[in-house]
């Protein structure tokens, strides 16, 4: 009798429990992605856990016995681009899927491939050169390698899995025994800026970007590290502003370069911020060069005013010609840390209820405090904290309508030099539209609340965004109307 009464309690859970069912296909004929992984994530208050579903040989999936709420279904499969339901473009943020208690809702989510883009690489008489290296560029500053690949036995190659963007292409050096070729974009030149470049749209492949290579002497890099640690394993890297190549070894030579100029640095194997030493140079490269690193000691980072205990993190990553590298994190012991000898950009994380109110060191600040600051070769770098942090919270808005889980963006604003500080925020709002940031640094911010939108560039925050100046110990109010573009 007992079990009974327990299971007819727990009968009306049961009844009220949720259910989200969909199918995942491609976008273009709409057939079915067997074995698709989609996410659930509830949305601000709902009370929930994130969930995991792989779509069946129909692309069908399910989630049930949900808590009524809001949720963002996120679907990826490999070869295509993950996506969220409810996005209008592929770079948009998803729409919310809202269900009431023993409501059951079905969504159809489309996926759509990557872009391409083919072409041949031919010598002087188009004939087609083998197992040539190509590489794709997304144009940034610097520009970013995005993908490898190489001819086939007639010269042509397809690069693919690219998202939608502006793009060049470059082969490799290469040095046969008669001749060598200079790295070398569309249109026969040697330079970025004189280079073709191909706008790609989703699923498009752009054919025919061919590439005759320029003739040329190439130049080599030997490299040998010193006066590091025994038997201790030694990463060399060579970055240009067209990319990086590391090795490990006490000493390489990279061969098949342009003309140009390098960084070069060394780094034991062992976590960036292990009080490693490390070293670096940057040099201009004519013809066949020999460096040699010496290790240097590592460079102090010192948290001034620290709290006892916990003292935050530090966010540090390379900064050379090929723009910034991997993110690396170190927790701060008694108010102290180190990075290897080199060019970083570092980023203090204060502990809970403080802010970056200051920083000293080599190489200088490069705008606020509490964003990145570059350092560079030897010295130190110190940080100050305040308590009483500011925030920025309010309420989102359609057409005078709260509205649930839209993603809102804020930004850290330098005026003068008109640069993003530090990593874009990213939230969404709750139930009643409201959203919140917490451990802000006194100082100018951008926030913008859009689904046009799934991380907007600066350039866009600058369109759309509302300006907001948070004080030191408050909450700045700042309600927001739901950015769409009409």
């Amino acid at each position: 009798m007992m079990r009974v009464c327990a299971a007819a309690a727990l009968l009306p859970v049961c009844l009220q429990a949720a259910v989200i069912r969909g199918v995942v296909v491609e976008n273009l004929m709409g057939r079915p992605l067997a074995r698709a992984i989609v996410v659930l994530q509830p949305v601000g208050s709902t009370a929930a856990s994130e969930r995991t579903a792989r779509a069946n040989g129909m692309g069908g999936f399910e989630f049930e016995s949900l808590p009524a709420g809001a949720y963002i279904l996120r679907a990826s499969r490999k070869g295509f681009m993950s996506s969220e339901y409810g996005q209008k473009r592929w770079n948009s943020a998803g729409t919310p899927v809202v269900v009431e208690e023993s409501e059951t809702a079905f969504v159809n989510m489309r996926l759509l491939r990557y872009s391409a883009i083919t072409g041949r690489i031919v010598d002087q008489n188009d004939i087609g050169l083998p197992d040539q290296e190509i590489v794709a560029y997304r144009l940034r500053t610097p520009a970013e390698v995005a993908v490898r690949a190489r001819t086939d036995d007639r010269g042509r190659y397809r690069l693919y899995g690219l998202e939608p963007g502006t793009y060049t292409v470059r082969t490799a050096a290469q040095q046969y025994i008669e001749d060598s070729y200079l790295p070398t974009f569309p249109a026969a030149t040697e330079k970025l800026p004189e280079a073709r470049t191909v706008d790609l749209f989703a699923e498009q492949q752009a054919d025919g970007v061919d590439v005759r290579p320029v003739a040329g002497s190439l130049c080599s890099i030997a490299v040998e590290a010193r006066s590091f640690p025994p038997g201790a394993v030694i990463r060399l890297t060579l970055a240009s502003e067209m990319g990086r190549t590391t090795v490990l070894g006490t000493a390489y030579q990279f061969t098949g370069l342009a003309p140009g100029t390098y960084d070069v640095y060394a780094e034991t194997n062992a976590q960036p911020g292990d009080n490693a030493p490390a070293a670096y140079q940057r040099i201009a490269v004519s013809h066949d060069t020999k460096v040699t690193l010496l290790a240097e000691t590592p460079i102090p980072v010192v948290i001034a005013s620290a709290p006892d205990g916990d003292s935050g993190r530090m966010w540090f990553r390379h900064k050379d010609l090929a723009g910034t590298g991997e993110t690396f994190t170190a927790a701060l012991v008694h108010g102290r840390a180190a990075i290897p000898a080199g060019r970083w950009e570092v980023m203090l994380q204060p502990p809970a209820g403080y802010y970056v109110s200051s920083v000293m060191g080599t190489g200088g600040p490069q705008g606020r405090a509490d964003g990145w600051n570059e350092i560079v070769g030897r010295g130190y770098i110190r940080f100050s904290v305040a308590a009483g942090p500011g925030g920025v919270r309010g309420t989102v808005r359609n057409s005078g309508d709260a509205v649930a889980g839209a993603p809102v963006y804020l930004e850290g604003w330098d005026g003068p030099s008109r640069k993003r500080v530090g990593e874009l925020k990213t939230t969404r709002t709750d139930m009643r539209g409201v959203y919140s940031f917490d451990g802000l640094a006194p100082g100018e911010y951008r926030v913008l609340s859009t689904f046009e939108y799934s991380a907007p560039e600066a350039e866009t925050m600058g369109e759309a965004a509302t300006e907001v100046t948070v004080d030191a110990q408050a909450a700045k109010t700042q309600d927001l109307d739901l950015y769409v573009i009409r």
